[in-house]
């Protein structure tokens, strides 16, 4: 008689769900204490591999979660196929107050298929409150997801300064590569997305090797391959040189002049080329063959306003078809 009242507590529709879980997922406390009382399986997976303590979790029953939490239930089951655990749905809603019981069980480090833990998901929605409590619980601020982006570079892509201030406040390092593909920093996100009040905060804490060093970017690339001219501005306005480095190899431009030029099919003139020649870009003889043989003459007296035609037997003819129409070689952030 026993088995067979466990078996009919247990039992599942054709989704799978407990009567546990769809109790959990309304958040009727005391069915669902009831039911835990009539044996009821508090780790039951339901089809999509949700259970009872996750449907409490995404649904801000946080009553639910502590009664689940109390009486055992495992907290750091991998659910969806995405492999998140409860503490990263919790971090994704911002059940602050649920986060901070969770953290005190969970692993703090567990890994998504991307390699993502929920301090990542929290710096990566915005949810600052969450990203502080994981922070003083002791989650690592400074975790690389499978392609080595890290929490500050993706808070610095989205825009959210709370949490950026707080992943710099508590340690997180500015200056790691954050890219398999190029050397890639938090700054190059934030001039690329012009976060202006981010990627003044990174300008201080950056190490400026990524300037004109060889081997490495200049922010001023993916500032002017987006024409974001708040950050053009900025950059140039605390010194990053506006000639960078030949980035060639990384990706497939001279200079940031050159990225300019190249978008300047679709916009002859942009403002971030403005900029440039204003704070005294050098131009190659590629770049004034091209600005010599265009059909339009706007290009050309932009550059005389800051610049002497150079001698003829300087300038080549062959210019490069691969510097004018070649595509980036780098991946953007999306």
């Amino acid at each position: 008689c026993f088995s067979r009242s466990r078996d009919f507590v247990n039992s599942l529709t054709h989704e799978g769900e407990s009567a546990c879980y769809l109790a959990a997922q309304r958040g009727h406390l005391a069915v669902v204490r009831l039911l835990l009382k009539a044996h009821a399986d508090i780790n039951q997976l339901t089809n999509d591999l949700s259970c009872p303590l996750y449907a409490a979790v995404d649904n801000g029953h946080e009553d639910v979660v502590k009664l689940l939490v109390g009486k055992g239930a495992e907290v750091n089951r991998t659910h969806t196929s995405s492999c998140w655990t409860c503490l990263h749905q919790a971090v994704y809603k911002g059940h602050s107050d649920m986060v901070r019981v969770l953290a005190q069980f969970c692993n703090l480090e567990a890994l998504d298929d991307h390699k993502i833990t929920a301090l990542f998901v929290a710096a990566q929605y915005g949810q600052s409150e969450c990203l502080e409590i994981l922070i003083k619980a002791g989650a690592n601020v400074n975790t690389q997801a499978a392609d080595l982006a890290t929490p500050l570079l993706i808070a610095s892509q989205e825009g959210h300064q709370a949490c950026v201030d707080l992943l710099l406040d508590h340690g997180a390092d500015p200056n790691v590569s954050c890219s398999q593909e190029w050397p890639q920093f938090p700054i190059h996100a934030a001039a690329q997305f012009g976060h202006i009040s981010i990627l003044r905060r990174l300008i201080d804490v950056t190490d400026r090797v990524c300037d004109q060093s060889d081997g490495m970017v200049s922010p001023l690339y993916t500032a002017v391959h987006s024409d974001q001219t708040g950050s053009v501005e900025l950059l140039l306005k605390e010194g990053y040189s506006p000639d960078a480095q030949e980035c060639i190899t990384n990706l497939g431009f001279y200079s940031p002049l050159s990225v300019a030029l190249f978008n300047a099919t679709s916009k002859p003139v942009s403002e971030s080329l403005k900029l440039l020649l204003a704070a005294g870009a050098s131009l190659s003889s590629e770049e004034w063959t091209y600005a010599l043989a265009t059909d339009t003459t706007d290009l050309l007296e932009l550059i005389l306003e800051h610049r002497w035609i150079p001698r003829p037997e300087t300038l080549t003819t062959n210019y490069s078809a691969s510097h004018r129409q070649g595509k980036l070689l780098f991946k953007l952030q999306e």
